[in-house]
């Protein structure tokens, strides 16, 4: 955009590049002034935009209900958003990004003198000012009185002849020539994927062209580019990465590539999508694929990880959902946990996606199973095929054939200890990892 406006970026004497950013957009966007803005615009294109059988009012009513019904966990105690958009909601960026779009229009068009660039990202406004900073200002307290909870902060070019605007450093003489070069925040911790990481190395090679290539892309001249690949080498060293990796990256990253067209669409393929366990394990994945003409593409994730492992959002622990003072919840169950009740760590029959070990009582033969539900509904189930002896279940045909004399009621103990083996929310991934226990030992039968 820039480069269109100025081919050989050379703006007029006294040009100022400033950015503005708006003080805690999500907060204190007014929902339903951000509806009346989505729904005009739905409006506007209706004939381009597919609703999938709504109309704009109903849509209008969906968001509405989204958007206030917004709840956390602090502690104990759950709490409703009453104002503004929650940031962890998918809606959030889409509705931000169109609630200012509506915001600026008027803004702009009730302007005597404008900016001869105007650039936004979600928050983040870039403007080149070509009316002298006394105006700059006027312009921007004519922003911030748009609207009482939606207020702007700027910084501009004025006094020191450089803007760090996102992950750019812009740079103006007074006689206006514009030059920029990558930007790296003095707080950026500079993590990227290390090079010791358990991921494919074909991954690891990709992240340093890209950041070679992002160097370049964010660089004006060839000067500003030597400085700019400077930093991403300095950055790769420090994650780990050998210099001959840094060196091919950066010669890869020289090379013409070819682009696609915009709009172009390629045939859809499926994706295997495995854990990453070795990289000549995955070298032999993809040639077996490549060899046998498989129509899918592979790609591979980290699985389980120590953040993952160690980490957790809640304040407090889970309890467990049968503890006496979650008895007064509607449709809490009653009668003892199946699962702490075993032993296994209190508020873990809470858990998802995992595979599971239950171990019988009677003969201490273990099952091994995996499913995405919590494992308490799980476990209850197994031991309601245990007492009705089902056929063809796993636990209904170990009793079948080696407890025939017990009878199980109803609320009594545990028919097994249960213990969480691992977790994983890909279900192939969890499969895969499931293949890897025997599913019993012993003589619980294999069928699931």
């Amino acid at each position: 955009k820039i480069h269109g406006i100025y081919p050989d970026l050379k703006g007029d004497p006294g040009t100022i590049i400033a950015a503005l950013d708006v003080v805690g957009l999500y907060p204190n966007i007014p929902v339903a002034e951000g509806i009346n803005v989505v729904t005009s615009i739905l409006r506007l294109h209706e004939a381009d935009i597919d609703l999938y059988g709504l109309d704009t009012d109903r849509v209008g009513q969906l968001l509405e209900f989204v958007l206030n019904t917004n709840y956390f966990r602090f502690g104990n105690k759950i709490f409703r958003q009453r104002d503004g958009v929650a940031m962890g909601n998918n809606l959030a960026p889409p509705f931000a990004i169109l609630y200012m779009h509506g915001m600026e229009s008027k803004m702009l068009d009730a302007c005597t003198l404008r900016p001869s660039i105007y650039l936004r990202y979600i928050d983040d406004i870039l403007i080149i000012w070509r009316h002298g900073p006394e105006q700059l200002k006027n312009f921007i307290h004519h922003c911030n009185i748009q609207h009482h909870q939606i207020q702007f902060t700027a910084e501009s070019t004025e006094l020191t002849g450089s803007l760090n605007y996102m992950d750019v450093t812009f740079h103006i003489t007074p006689e206006g020539a514009i030059s920029y070069e990558l930007f790296q925040k003095p707080c950026s911790s500079g993590l990227l994927i290390n090079y010791s990481s358990a991921v494919p190395m074909h991954q690891k090679k990709a992240v340093a062209m890209s950041q070679f290539l992002r160097a370049r892309r964010l660089s004006s001249s060839e000067e500003m580019h030597a400085r700019s690949e400077a930093r991403i080498m300095e950055q790769l060293r420090l994650n780990g990465y050998p210099e001959d990796v840094i060196h091919s990256a950066n010669e890869q990253s020289r090379q013409p590539r070819q682009t696609r067209t915009r709009g172009q669409k390629t045939s859809p393929t499926p994706f295997l999508r495995l854990p990453f366990k070795t990289d000549s394990l995955h070298h032999t994945v993809k040639y077996l694929i490549k060899k046998y003409n498989l129509p899918v593409r592979m790609v591979s994730h980290n699985g389980n990880s120590l953040q993952r492992s160690l980490t957790r959002s809640a304040l407090v622990p889970p309890t467990c959902r049968r503890q006496p003072d979650n008895h007064r919840r509607r449709g809490r169950p009653k009668g003892p946990c199946v699962v702490c009740g075993t032993g296994a760590r209190q508020g873990s029959c809470l858990q998802k996606n995992i595979i599971y070990s239950l171990r019988c009582v009677e003969c201490n033969e273990e099952y091994v199973g995996e499913t995405s539900r919590d494992v308490e509904t799980r476990v209850r189930e197994h031991t309601a095929d245990a007492r009705k002896k089902v056929a063809n279940t796993p636990w209904g045909e170990h009793y079948r054939r080696h407890h025939r004399g017990m009878d199980l009621r109803v609320g009594d103990a545990a028919i097994g200890t249960v213990s969480i083996v691992s977790s994983e929310r890909d279900r192939a991934a969890r499969r895969l990892i499931h293949a890897n226990y025997p599913s019993l030992t012993g003589n619980i039968p294999t069928i699931r």
